[in-house]
């Protein structure tokens, strides 16, 4: 009722998270009208709290959709595992942080997600593509190991910062945040979390990406 502005939208967002536990919740985001030079901004600050609100499943429509794809990682392939730092040492892992500028780096290093080894690779931009940059395996520089790059590798910066994940042995998808678009919430119970359904979607999601991508 009446303009959806973003009071209206955190309201509504609130509410979500507090009712229809234990069924699936969507919100599904149109565009908000009027809102001058800071409409890119309100449409992403929407997004995140969409994205953290405790819905199932979150639907861009309209500018929401260039937002969504700004705040959130734009391949559904993209999982992650919250750790705090007591957790990550336990685990004996490194925590890297994220590329703040990752197109200022003409060359990465690739590491074997199954740990075989890791190289030098080239990648390249693609308009076309979005999100993703094209890696070149042909001048792959193997500095440990014998491996080709494939799906789950990880690509950093030559000064350590993460800047995304292999999802094929072409393309890397460029990871600029965190915040998740669908959770899981771990439990003995996660029937009534229709992961069916929002694992139906995510395939969904990428049979609809360009053939190279898949």
């Amino acid at each position: 009722h009446g303009k959806p502005y973003p009071a209206v939208y955190a309201t509504a967002l609130d509410l979500l998270g507090r009712v229809g536990s234990g069924q699936q919740r969507v919100a599904i985001l149109g565009t908000m009208r009027e809102l001058g030079a800071q409409s890119a901004l309100q449409h992403r600050d929407v997004a995140r709290a969409a994205l953290v609100s405790g819905a199932d499943l979150v639907v861009g429509v309209g500018d929401f959709a260039a937002a969504l794809h700004e705040v959130a990682p734009s391949d559904p392939r993209v999982v992650a595992i919250p750790v705090d730092a007591a957790q990550a040492a336990a685990l004996g892992v490194k925590i890297y942080t994220l590329a703040s500028e990752p197109f200022k780096f003409p060359e990465a290093v690739l590491i074997s997600g199954g740990g075989e080894g890791y190289g030098e690779v080239a990648f390249q931009l693609d308009a076309a593509q979005p999100g993703y940059v094209r890696v070149d395996n042909r001048l792959l520089k193997r500095l440990f190991g014998t491996f080709a790059p494939s799906r789950g590798d990880l690509v950093l910066s030559k000064t350590g910062e993460l800047l995304g994940i292999m999802v094929n042995r072409d393309y890397c998808a460029l990871v600029k945040n965190f915040t998740p678009r669908t959770t899981f919430r771990a439990g003995d119970d996660t029937t009534a979390q229709s992961t069916g359904a929002v694992l139906d979607s995510l395939v969904a999601r990428v049979k609809a990406l360009p053939l190279g991508l898949q």
